[in-house]
């Protein structure tokens, strides 16, 4: 579900929650680094705090 809203709408919500706990997932989504299942993946996804 989420790549084909990223894909058509280019965003999505991963996660909704306490706001520490948010910049821990956020965290670790920039962290993660390429995806190596992709050979064409050069990088990790962005990540957007909202309050």
């Amino acid at each position: 579900m989420h790549a084909v809203q990223v894909d058509q709408e280019k965003r999505t919500v991963v996660f909704s929650g306490e706001f520490e706990h948010a910049e821990h997932v956020q965290e670790r989504i920039l962290t993660y680094g390429a995806d190596p299942r992709m050979s064409n993946s050069k990088g990790s996804m962005s990540a957007t705090l909202e309050k």
